[in-house]
């Protein structure tokens, strides 16, 4: 699995504080901070993105996210990711670095472009002029830790903007990467630990539209399982399913309305533990009648957290998935 991480933002994504309630290897820092994602409690959705919404565990209230989602690499040499991004004025969307050295990218209002590592400043002009609140795409590829053979390469909306070859970025340490540095708002981010990049992606969210295979769960709050998990919005203790080990759920989904190729599936579940629970909870999908299954994470006793997996193909056939596939799948979790 080469996907480190695919979020668009359509439905909300929670804040933990200080906890790593999904287990997925993001930084966490205290306060208002999930993965490294800090809030500012302002915004509204315009022009069809969602900008990063994000849920306070201090008043379970939604705010757009802004700067700083943070991973560490142990020995990544190869990392290529996208999104849509929008400044306030000028926008810092990407920095790679190590214990020794980085790479930093600024992209100005005015279309200036400025890659600096080390002592080195290189400066591109982008066509367009990075107008204030107006959604971009950025799509970059970096190699870092070979000497004299990294390089970066970036695009906006889909035009080459910077391409930096033959360059050392870093020698030694763990690589880190932040997206973004600076004040700026995201969404459909994605992160992939190899050099097959794409342009532009769109991250949807599909909600159940009833029930699958499984409903081994208790439903509480609705009368079926899926009502209780199909809401935009999460009421966290008002609607839930409940289980024990060896329990398993799955749903129905609502279809794809799309066409293009589908580079990933993320099953992600909004789960909490009870106190004392030492079961973990896994995700699982349904393709061709056949069930494979995620990776198995322990819930958090503290408060709902994000427990998911990500499917880089479809895992019956073995090639990439079709929109024909998504829309035939079950999704759903098991107490394990």
């Amino acid at each position: 699995m080469s996907f480190i991480i695919a979020d668009g933002f359509d439905d909300r994504f929670y804040i933990s504080n200080g906890i790593d309630d999904d287990d997925n290897g993001w930084d966490l820092y205290d306060s208002m901070y999930y993965d490294d994602w800090e809030i500012a409690r302002s915004g509204g959705r315009e022009e069809g993105r969602y900008g990063g919404w994000v849920v306070s565990p201090l008043d379970d209230k939604m705010y757009q996210a802004y700067t700083d989602l943070e991973h560490s690499f142990a020995a990544t040499k190869a990392i290529c990711g996208g999104m849509a991004f929008r400044g306030v004025s000028n926008a810092d969307p990407l920095y790679i670095s190590n214990a020794t050295s980085g790479v930093g990218l600024t992209i100005y209002s005015s279309g200036r472009i400025v890659a600096e590592y080390g002592a080195v400043d290189v400066e591109s002009r982008y066509t367009c002029r990075m107008t204030n609140w107006l959604w971009h795409y950025l799509t970059f590829d970096c190699n870092f830790g070979d000497p004299g053979a990294d390089y970066l390469k970036v695009w906006i909306d889909g035009e080459l903007v910077l391409d930096i070859t033959g360059v050392t970025f870093s020698t030694t340490g763990a690589t880190d990467i932040q997206l973004p540095y600076a004040m700026t708002q995201l969404d459909d981010i994605w992160l992939k630990s190899d050099h097959d990049y794409f342009m532009e992606a769109q991250i949807l969210a599909l909600f159940p539209d009833g029930a699958g295979s499984y409903t081994d769960f208790t439903p509480v709050g609705e009368s079926s399982n899926y009502l209780n998990v199909d809401e935009f919005e999460q009421d966290f203790d008002s609607t839930y399913n409940y289980g024990v080990s060896g329990d398993k759920d799955s749903f129905a989904f609502m279809d794809l309305d799309t066409t293009g190729d589908v580079h990933a599936l993320v099953v992600r579940v909004f789960a909490k533990g009870e106190a004392g629970n030492a079961d973990e909870l896994r995700p699982f999908v349904i393709v061709g009648g056949n069930k494979y299954n995620g990776t198995s994470q322990l819930p958090s006793e503290v408060r709902y957290g994000y427990i998911q997996h990500i499917w880089d193909i479809n895992p019956d056939t073995s090639v990439p998935w079709t929109v024909s596939d998504i829309n035939a799948i079950q999704t759903g979790y098991e107490v394990v």
